[in-house]
């Protein structure tokens, strides 16, 4: 990779930030795809949780008769449903922002890469800036990869 130095730079310096951004790169690439799967996981398991509890209802309905007692204990159950779904929306919420943050960061250090060396752009797929539209192009469900 040809470097070109900036004004009052030494090519060392050059060299040892693009080896501590690179690592910086890779550990993002690693925690993203971290943050992913962990979230796809807390998802998946609230839909078990959500599709347990109905299947459980319908069986404890049947077997009741739909009496009042099991009115009150479905009431229980689906605000349980309600709370654990508020509880995963905002796990989902931190889980997107964080997912925002290593997007921006993983942009701005391929920005880096294409000052160091101009020729890459070309051959790079994801978006060198960390604005919002970078973040989408660069959002791990988008549907223009």
């Amino acid at each position: 990779m040809k470097m070109s130095p900036r004004s009052g730079e030494r090519p060392e310096d050059l060299e040892l930030r693009f080896r501590i951004l690179s690592a910086e790169y890779s550990a993002l690439v690693q925690r993203l795809g971290s943050t992913s799967a962990v979230s796809a996981a807390r998802t998946n398991l609230y839909f078990v949780f959500l599709s347990a509890t109905g299947v459980a209802l319908a069986l404890i309905s049947n077997a009741s008769h739909f009496t009042r007692e099991f009115q009150v204990f479905a009431l229980g159950v689906l605000l349980l449903n309600l709370l654990g779904g508020l509880l995963a929306m905002a796990r989902m919420l931190h889980a997107h922002g964080q997912t925002v943050l290593y997007i921006q960061s993983l942009n701005r250090i391929r920005h880096f890469f294409t000052e160091l060396d101009a020729d890459i752009k070309p051959y790079l797929t994801l978006p060198v800036h960390d604005d919002e539209a970078g973040v989408v192009e660069s959002a791990p469900c988008s549907s223009n990869r």
